[in-house]
């Protein structure tokens, strides 16, 4: 399934940028500004959405229809980053970088010195979005289509059963 070999890897990234803005902005920290804030909040969107489908993608393969529904509901999940939680996170990252450096608490000496950070947090947004609203649907339908043939099997097994149970009391 093509849908979950993208998402994972791309769940992977996000894991490990999203543990680069803890030790970058946030670890070893004491005071407790806007700006932490908005880092903590990238580091926090990225980390929830993506972490658990890049923790459950390589044993997908072994857990049947449990696993698949959990890879539905991981990537049902990155869709809210898709539809708000990205956007919010640039407009506060935006405020606290260009319009208010200083009463924010920005560490950055420049405005032009923060532009690179900003821009791969942008970058790196786009493509969750543009990977969430592509894939996410198939992984989603794939994993209802193996529930309901599952359903279908245990019906299946439950209506041969009893016609052999009526069967045994026919003779």
């Amino acid at each position: 399934m093509i849908a979950i070999n993208v998402m994972g890897p791309v769940g992977l990234v996000n894991s490990i940028y999203s543990w680069w803005l803890w030790f970058q902005f946030l670890s070893g920290k004491g005071i407790y500004t806007d700006f932490m804030f908005a880092w903590f909040g990238a580091y926090f969107v990225n980390g929830i959405l993506w972490t658990p489908l890049t923790v459950i993608w390589p044993i997908i393969p072994w857990g049947e229809e449990v696993m698949l529904r959990f890879a539905g509901l991981f990537a049902q999940m990155t869709l809210a980053g898709t539809f708000i939680a990205y956007w919010v996170n640039v407009g506060v990252l935006y405020y606290t970088i260009y319009m208010e450096p200083e009463k924010s608490g920005s560490t950055f000496a420049t405005t032009g010195e923060a532009t690179p950070y900003f821009g791969s947090y942008i970058l790196i947004s786009l493509v969750n979005a543009a990977v969430s609203a592509w894939f996410a649907r198939y992984i989603i339908n794939y994993a209802r289509m193996i529930k309901g043939a599952d359903d279908f099997k245990k019906a299946m097994r439950e209506a041969a059963v009893n016609a052999n149970t009526n069967n045994l009391f026919m003779v």
